[in-house]
């Protein structure tokens, strides 16, 4: 709410430039201006004031009158009137707007045609404010119970771990009381036998004195029996049968044969995001359902008030225990923290249940609207497992030439194919567009004035014609190029609040790109992904921070090497940076008059390829179930890596040995594989089998 300014210390303003301090009484709607009754009298008596609106009261709220001096105004063109209304784009617009960005929408209508389709604005108002104000005591309602279930979360990770504790602790007891009594069960064993062996030693210094006396003063039967007693203490200290019996003996720690993987389980407990849907869908809960009658009051556009609904939940994941065995020598007790339900895990009946806490996040910001269809909480599971490739032997080559027929090194830092199967270059070396038939011949190739850093396919005919969108260095437009044969460039679309565009990709319906921001309003990252209007350049969606689901960390991204891609089958897209490739959960929505600003979120993000480490990410695509392959540049282990759609640990490297690899396009009708290199003279083209 705007706040209304105290027009107490106002002074006359034509008096302000005298010196003088008088009191106003009028205000003048057009200047903006207060007067005392004197200049109030002098200002209506001028030709060029003469028909001013002044007020004989003050205003409470000055600044409301500013607003209406430029509420008919364009924002593009702020010294030209609104007068039309483009209902393709739901915008209004001024005469230029009409030549220039809407100068290919058929369905423009004047505003007093509008004005008189949607009459009764006060109850349009009212309606606006009811439905503030119920969103309103829902967000306080929710604020509550995200407090109170927060207390509850947090309590329930104590007590969770207070269970491990304790149980650890029983162990830790336990196996040192055990340790100990075995421990002192030997220490008298090798006691008895340190006893029978001094003896001996004793015995047999005895004897060795005894033999030398008898010599002497002896009689002879008393050698004989000395003879006898040395015979027998030899044989009795050959192998004692006590010495055999200690040290035949040894401590063993006996570990259950799932020990490491039930370690590994319990550090499995999450706390991540979850829709009301989805916590619906998998605890059958009739609250869920409830509530979300409750709350449905629908979110929409209502007239150039946007009113979005953003609610997250938050639940405590306790698939961790994946058993490899109903024995276990150790009972551990695992409860779901809920008030009324306790749900008891002590026998290790674990077939991978989840249990989940609801935690309710509602985000409510005065100046960020976000719409919540353009969210997943949490990965969409797949039924459809990793592909099964394997590449054939064959492998074809695409030479790259000049015009005289010299081969010669490129930079391909993007590819694609058509539906026909013909292939799409973008050469940074030579600042060059190539298109190669489906026999792998080119057809035709167009030179672009600046540096390209990436392209994507608009639209495809069924007579062989398409449209492409080409981004450039250092640029905050897309160049739009049409080819029907011979390639063309039809128009450039300036994006709004863009500092320059580093890759982008098409959507359903947008073209999705990711950007540096010159606006403040990204507010944790220099990068933004945005859904372009690829008509008029407008951001219809803009997010502008990254944050993984499961810990809500913030995502930093690094300076350099980032590509983006969009899956339209598992609708994701995918950011490609350095050694790392994060997949997020945004959907394509349709095209709005504001620019609405969201939290992307990465559901998984993939480092590794078994023992191989992903050195520098050049590319990623998708095929249509969905699985991300990866343009690796990485030297040693430098390739292409299949990741599954499933799960990031469902992986391998496919093709390997491809030194400078920066670019690759998925042919799956064909089933090839394109793979381009950043200095290099040739594309290979492999085939694969499923």
């Amino acid at each position: 709410m705007a706040e209304i300014q105290d027009c107490s210390n106002h002074v006359c303003d034509p008096c302000s430039f005298d010196g003088k301090s008088e009191a106003p009484q009028h205000f003048c709607v057009n200047c903006l201006e207060y007067f005392c009754s004197t200049c109030a009298k002098d200002h209506r008596k001028f030709r060029q004031s003469r028909d001013h609106m002044i007020l004989d009261t003050l205003p409470t709220d000055d600044t409301i009158y500013e607003k209406l001096q430029t509420l008919s105004r364009c924002p593009i063109h702020p010294q030209v009137e609104i007068e039309s209304y483009c209902k393709e784009h739901s915008s209004i617009i001024c005469q230029y707007c009409i030549k220039d960005k809407h100068k290919m929408c058929g369905d423009i209508v004047d505003l007093a045609v509008f004005q008189n389709e949607h009459v009764g604005i006060t109850q349009t108002l009212e309606e606006i404010r009811q439905k503030t104000e119920l969103l309103r005591t829902e967000k306080d309602k929710e604020s509550a119970r995200f407090h109170t279930i927060n207390t509850s979360i947090k309590q329930g990770i104590c007590s969770y771990v207070q269970q491990i504790r304790d149980v650890a602790d029983g162990v830790e007891k336990c196996l040192n009381e055990q340790h100990a009594s075995l421990v002192s069960l030997l220490f008298d064993e090798w006691n008895q036998y340190e006893q029978n062996l001094t003896s001996t030693e004793i015995r047999l210094r005895e004897y060795e004195h005894l033999s030398k006396i008898i010599g002497e003063c002896g009689k002879s039967n008393d050698m004989r029996v000395l003879v006898w007693k040395i015979c027998n203490l030899k044989i009795h200290s050959d192998v004692p049968d006590d010495l055999k019996s200690v040290v035949s003996k040894h401590i063993k720690l006996n570990t259950p044969s799932n020990a490491c993987a039930l370690l590994k389980a319990l550090e499995k407990c999450t706390v991540v995001l979850a829709s009301m849907a989805e916590i619906a869908m998998e605890t059958g809960s009739d609250d869920v359902t409830s509530y979300e009658e409750s709350t449905s009051v629908n979110p929409g556009f209502v007239g150039d008030c946007q009113i979005s609904k953003f609610e997250k939940e938050v639940q405590v994941n306790e698939d961790m225990f994946e058993a490899q065995s109903k024995s276990h020598d150790i009972p551990l007790h695992i409860s779901k923290f809920d008030k009324d339900v306790q749900v008891d895990e002590s026998m290790f009946e674990l077939q991978s249940k989840s249990h989940e806490i609801p935690f309710k996040i509602s985000k409510f910001d005065k100046d960020v609207q976000v719409d919540e269809s353009m969210f997943e909480s949490q990965s969409r599971s797949h039924d459809v497992p990793l592909m099964e490739m394997k590449i054939l032997p064959k492998i074809d080559k695409i030479k790259l030439q000049t015009d005289y027929g010299d081969e010669c090194e490129c930079n391909v830092v993007a590819s694609d194919v058509l539906g026909d199967g013909r292939i799409i270059v973008l050469d940074q070396t030579n600042n060059e567009v190539k298109i190669f038939s489906v026999d792998l011949q080119l057809l035709s190739y167009m030179t672009v004035d600046d540096m390209p850093l990436d392209m994507c396919i608009l639209e495809e005919s069924q007579n062989g014609n398409f449209m492409i969108a080409i981004c450039f260095e250092t640029s905050s437009a897309l160049n739009i190029f049409a080819y029907d044969g011979a390639f063309r460039e039809t128009n450039t679309v300036d994006v709004e609040n863009v500092e320059y565009i580093l890759g982008i990709a098409m959507y359903r319906k947008h073209i999705v790109a990711i950007t540096r921001s010159s606006e403040s309003y990204s507010r944790y990252l220099n990068y933004t992904i945005q859904l372009i209007d690829p008509s008029t350049g407008h951001v219809c969606y803009a997010f502008d921070e990254f944050l993984k689901i499961t810990d809500g960390k913030r995502i930093k991204l690094p300076e350099e090497d980032i590509r983006i891609h969009a899956c339209q089958s598992t609708m994701k897209i995918i950011l490609s940076c350095s050694s790392t490739v994060f997949v997020f959960n945004i959907e394509d929505g349709n095209c709005v008059d504001k620019t609405s600003h969201g939290v992307a979120l990465c559901v998984w993000f993939y480092k590794y390829q078994g023992a191989a480490t992903l050195g520098t990410v050049m590319d990623v695509k998708t095929d249509s179930q969905g699985n991300v392959y990866v343009c690796d540049l990485e030297r040693k282990w430098g390739g292409i890596h299949q990741v599954s759609a499933c799960s990031f640990k469902e992986n391998k490297l496919l093709i390997n040995n491809c030194k400078d690899v920066s670019s690759l396009a998925i042919d799956e009708n064909r089933k090839r594989i394109i793979v381009c290199f950043r200095c290099g003279n040739r594309i290979r083209v492999y085939y694969y089998i499923t």
